[in-house]
């Protein structure tokens, strides 16, 4: 492949969104990132060719604590 990572963030913050981050939200922010290109973006098109629901990444995403935000209880992080 010419360019294998065409499709990865590479830090963009085009909005200018990160500097105005807690240091917590930055943290979980750059978790989420992390998470995406290192568990997501290389099984994702598999599952999407598929049409199946990406169950095993899902259930790694509520153990770093990145889903379920404005949800509270049923185990949600606040």
């Amino acid at each position: 492949m010419l360019y294998p990572d065409v499709g990865l963030p590479r830090d963009t913050d085009y909005f200018l969104l990160h500097q105005e981050l807690s240091a917590d939200e930055r943290e979980h922010w750059d978790r989420t990132r992390s998470f995406v290109d290192d568990e997501v973006l290389p099984v994702i098109a598999d599952y999407w060719d598929r049409a199946e629901f990406p169950f095993p990444p899902a259930g790694k995403m509520a153990k770093l604590d990145i889903i379920g935000g404005g949800i509270e209880g049923y185990g949600c992080p606040p």
